[in-house]
């Protein structure tokens, strides 16, 4: 928001509706669209209140914000995809935690009933909780806050080595996916992992993350803005270098 007049109209319209009710604009306002009574509540505010008068645009882009973090939304075209964890545990701090996260996660039962892509309104404060509890049940996803830099398919073997040698060499540990693999096999296996508009990306893990991410560096895939597969290893022991993250940039490949 950038003036304090609109802060101002959203104050006023707060005190004239109740908590309550204006915490319900703000869930249909993210939605994109107001109900009739709120359409209705509204004209009567303004009746009161002609100085906040706004076209209806004007005031659903007011009311884009997160009801959790009052960050403004933001708008994406995502793909749908099956949640990576237990359901109904998922679909509880989905809407508890991060209701604006808005990142394509569904239920599996729901795939069928929605839009395989969708346009939609996000608060990024609600994907960076939604990463890290995904993060903490164990799931290949993380903040792309870790990324550090785009990096060329043709330099996987330093890379590789690279991480072996912060790693293991370090006192830290190999982060294994799957036990039976080998390294070369495990390699193998990440690179099986490319999908079309994938992008190769460096990430180190701060120490302060969660098991089984903490202090780990590596090589993930980037598909847009989603980390979706990840090759690495743990450097528990290590000291993890202040490094400045970079963002991927929006639709990577």
């Amino acid at each position: 928001m950038d003036s304090q007049w609109e802060q101002t109209l959203l104050v006023r319209l707060r005190e004239f509706v109740g908590n309550d009710r204006y915490e319900k604009y703000i869930r249909r306002a993210g939605m994109g669209r107001l109900q009739w009574w709120q359409e209705r509540e509204w004209a009567r505010f303004v009746t009161e209140h002609p100085e906040f008068v706004v076209s209806s645009t004007h005031l659903l882009r007011l009311l884009q914000i997160c009801p959790l973090h009052a960050t403004a939304l933001q708008s994406e075209r995502i793909t749908v995809r099956p949640a990576p964890a237990d359901e109904s545990y998922f679909e509880a701090a989905q809407q508890v935690d991060f209701p604006f996260a808005k990142s394509g996660w569904v239920s599996s039962y729901r795939i069928g009933w929605v839009d395989e892509e969708q346009d939609v309104l996000f608060c990024p404060d609600c994907r960076s909780i939604e990463a890290a509890w995904l993060e903490r049940e164990g799931r290949s996803v993380m903040p792309a806050d870790w990324l550090l830099e785009r990096a060329d398919l043709a330099d996987m073997a330093q890379h590789i080595e690279h991480m072996l040698t912060l790693g293991l060499a370090r006192g830290g540990r190999d982060k294994v996916n799957h036990n039976a693999y080998t390294w070369q096999e495990k390699r193998e296996w990440f690179l099986s992992r490319q999908e079309p508009g994938a992008a190769l990306w460096t990430f180190q893990s701060p120490q302060s993350s969660h098991y089984p991410l903490r202090g780990g560096t590596g090589l993930a895939w980037v598909r847009g803005q989603e980390v979706y597969h990840a090759l690495y290893v743990v450097i528990e022991w290590a000291p993890v270098r202040n490094l400045a993250p970079a963002a991927p940039e929006q639709g990577a490949g």
